[in-house]
């Protein structure tokens, strides 16, 4: 038949006096069904072989575990494309609802008595009759009118097939049947034990394959910064991935929560296998090949990798420490990020870490406060005086660029802060004395506060009013008003 999106705005038409079988009046209908499921399909249209997607939106027709090896599958709506459909008729065209009016359950065959294995529940369209009533028919070859009760209403519903697979230590998927859609993969354990169940219905939404923004055209990458898509395990061979949206090969994709199942290993060597977004909307396993050094597989074209699964050999089960996450964050350059727009309340407890750093990333100049640590270079005494050279530095031992002020303080090994008299701090180099800010020479000062130059340098000079043996005399620098730490250096007075 014609693809289904140049059937648009078709109808039925009659001549004047035409005489109309009730085909043709059953006719009208389909034309008007058809029309909706045509524009239904250019909606959702693919962007790789133009065919419309089928699947179901939401979480209509999902599957879950209701006890032992049933099932139960929720009322919902979805669409089949049979790409080789040739009829021109809403029950046998291209593209078809399946409708579940209400949630039903299914059970599986009994359990294998050695082996494991994977039923699949399929869900395919179909119409069912329904609102016979008695009617007056005329018969179109004898005239002759007799009562008969004939259907008086046909409705959209849904036809389930329950495929059963094969035993095995490794088993798969059996072969979904023509005409269907596989909405769960259900592994049954040996012997005994409940059913788990994969979720592997295809997702259907309104411009599923309508691009985005431009910059997105090769970009294939995970948007967004939290758990979108995020892999996780708690010991069974169930990895449970959260709900999210990929951009693949420039189109964006979203995907419900869901789970998949990783198939043991008994093969003698460890296995890689990889956890990927695919376009039809899906989360699928890539199954990676056993061997004494596993590399991962390679994904598929319009596949997204999420997360590499470690399946060590005779492992009992899949935990988180086997995750690693392979996801490509949303690129965002500087120019997207606004001034002030990363503050601190914005970013998580912990998630700058070293690790996330690379080095010499963030510098001095990049921080709002810089601590420093003064440097001190005694001279030699002379005249009773020596002179000490001040260098703030930051905490690479790099010159601090700015104004930085600090208190200067003579100390006594044996007394403490000099309160004597006997010892007199001067600033003598590119500072500037903040306190006290005038003093004459016969008055001693043992404490001081200055603010260096702007490159972070002063020069503080202690001049001593004592002769004779060294008292123990030291000076501490401590910086104030900034982060920062003290320096002491022993003032060698003779």
């Amino acid at each position: 038949m014609a693809h289904p999106k140049t059937l648009l705005g078709a109808r039925v038409e009659f001549t004047d006096g035409e005489r109309l079988p009730s085909s043709d009046l059953d006719r009208m209908g389909d034309v008007a069904l058809l029309s909706l499921w045509h524009l239904v399909a250019r909606l959702c249209e693919s962007e790789v072989d133009g065919n419309p997607i089928q699947g179901f939106p939401g979480t209509d027709c999902l599957v879950t575990h209701s006890s032992g090896i049933t099932v139960s599958v929720a009322a919902g709506f979805g669409v089949y494309y049979d790409a080789a459909a040739t009829a021109q008729d809403y029950e046998l065209s291209a593209y078809r609802p399946i409708v579940v009016p209400a949630a039903f359950t299914a059970t599986m065959a009994a359990h294998d008595a050695t082996n494991p294995r994977i039923d699949i529940v399929c869900l395919a369209p179909a119409v069912d009759t329904d609102a016979a009533e008695s009617r007056n028919i005329k018969s179109p070859t004898t005239l002759d009118t007799s009562t008969q009760t004939v259907d008086k209403r046909e409705v959209l519903s849904y036809a389930v097939q329950v495929v059963t697979g094969t035993p095995a230590a490794t088993p798969a998927a059996p072969a979904t049947p023509a005409g269907y859609l596989k909405i769960a993969e259900v592994r049954v354990p040996a012997v005994s034990g409940n059913a788990t169940v994969t979720d592997v219905r295809q997702l259907l939404q309104l411009g599923h394959a309508w691009r985005t923004h431009p910059k997105d055209v090769t970009d294939d990458y995970v948007p967004g910064s939290g758990g979108e898509l995020d892999c996780s395990a708690v010991g069974t061979f169930v990895v449970t991935i959260a709900a999210g949206e990929a951009v693949i090969s420039g189109f964006r994709y979203r995907y419900r929560a869901s789970t998949v199942t990783i198939s043991g290993n008994s093969s003698g060597n460890d296995r890689i296998d990889v956890v990927v977004a695919d376009r039809d909307g899906t989360i699928k396993v890539v199954v990676g090949t056993p061997s004494a050094t596993p590399v991962a597989p390679a994904v598929g074209a319009y596949q997204l990798s999420l997360c590499t699964v470690s399946v060590l050999n005779g492992t009992a089960g899949i935990l988180d420490m086997d995750l690693t996450d392979t996801r490509v964050r949303e690129p965002i350059s500087t120019a997207q990020i606004q001034d002030a727009n990363v503050t601190t309340a914005k970013i998580a407890g912990s998630a700058v870490t070293t690790a996330k750093i690379a080095n010499g990333n963030v510098t001095g100049a990049k921080l709002s406060v810089v601590p420093v640590i003064p440097q001190l270079t005694v001279g030699a005494e002379a005249a009773n005086a020596i002179a000490v050279s001040i260098q703030m530095r930051d905490l690479d031992g790099n010159n601090v660029a700015r104004v930085v002020r600090f208190v200067a303080e003579v100390y006594l090994d044996s007394l403490g802060v000099d309160n004597s008299g006997d010892y007199r701090l001067s600033e003598t180099g590119a500072g500037t004395m903040v306190r006290p800010t005038n003093h004459p020479a016969p008055i001693y000062v043992s404490t001081i506060v200055v603010d260096t130059d702007a490159n972070g340098a002063a020069q503080v000079t202690c001049t001593d009013n004592v002769t004779g043996a060294n008292r123990g005399v030291f000076l501490l620098v401590t910086p104030v008003g900034t982060a920062g730490y003290p320096a002491l250096a022993d003032l060698p007075f003779n």
